[in-house]
């Protein structure tokens, strides 16, 4: 394994379970103890993680690179994808955001006939470029390499051209007292355009953003049509929700 996938996958692992140990992460890598410590070094610097005595913690202060969070919980994304996909409909117009778990929702769309797509995921528009028979609009905007997407005033001023009857987000967190948030200000902001645009929005979160907080308000509650989650509704943290007047669509 390269360093550079070592590292992708400790910074996997520390979204994941918010801290690991360099003795840990040793024996399952097969490296030396220094090795993994000038990993956990480099994350520090970047931003992503922060050294404590025999291992480090996640930060969540940064938004994380694309090719880390695609690999990341895809089983439950998957399943929230197909969850999302059934409650569009042939014909419908659908803005899909620069989440991974966006492209899995594109991924779950294929037998969906005559859909209008706007989106600003670069990888989402060559996913759906052989649709002949769909209407895909690529937002303009500056180009943000962690996300492999369009960002900036040209891409939300795009996106609030038009009116469709879907927006599909993702976050970074969904607290039951300060509502859906992410790492990013320029991508809470897309999220906002795509929501000030769609009748309805829905959000895909998987259970690892249930109950997180993070630096950017996107909206309140009541301005989302549904949450799909694959967190358990018996899950501790489902009844915190309980006050907000958004149904959950809980994907086993």
């Amino acid at each position: 394994m390269l360093a550079g996938e070592r590292r992708d996958d400790i910074l996997s692992r520390l979204e994941k379970d918010g801290r690991v140990l360099v003795s840990q992460l040793s024996g399952v890598f097969g490296v030396s103890e220094e090795t993994i410590r000038r990993d956990l070094e480099k994350l520090e610097a970047e931003g992503f993680a922060r050294r404590c005595y025999g291992g480090a913690s996640f930060t969540g202060g940064r938004e994380l690179p694309y090719n880390v969070r695609k690999k990341s919980n895809v089983s439950a994304k998957r399943r929230i994808a197909a969850a999302v996909a059934e409650l569009i409909s042939d014909g419908d117009s659908v803005m899909l955001d620069d989440s991974s778990t966006a492209v899995f929702v594109a991924q779950a769309l294929p037998e969906k006939k005559h859909l209008t797509v706007i989106t600003n995921s670069l990888e989402i528009t060559l996913l759906l470029a052989d649709r002949a028979d769909w209407n895909v609009l690529l937002s303009g905007g500056a180009l943000k390499l962690p996300s492999l997407s369009l960002s900036g005033a040209k891409a939300e001023s795009f996106l609030t051209d038009y009116h469709t009857d879907w927006a599909v987000i993702s976050c970074a967190g969904v607290d039951a007292g300060r509502g859906v948030s992410d790492v990013a200000e320029d991508s809470a902001r897309i999220k906002r355009a795509m929501l000030r645009s769609a009748e309805r929005t829905v959000l895909a979160a998987d259970s690892r953003k249930i109950g997180r907080r993070a630096f950017a308000s996107v909206c309140r509650p009541d301005e989302l049509y549904t949450v799909v989650t694959d967190l358990s509704p018996e899950d501790s943290r489902a009844a915190s929700f309980a006050r907000w007047d958004v149904p959950f669509l809980f994907v086993p």
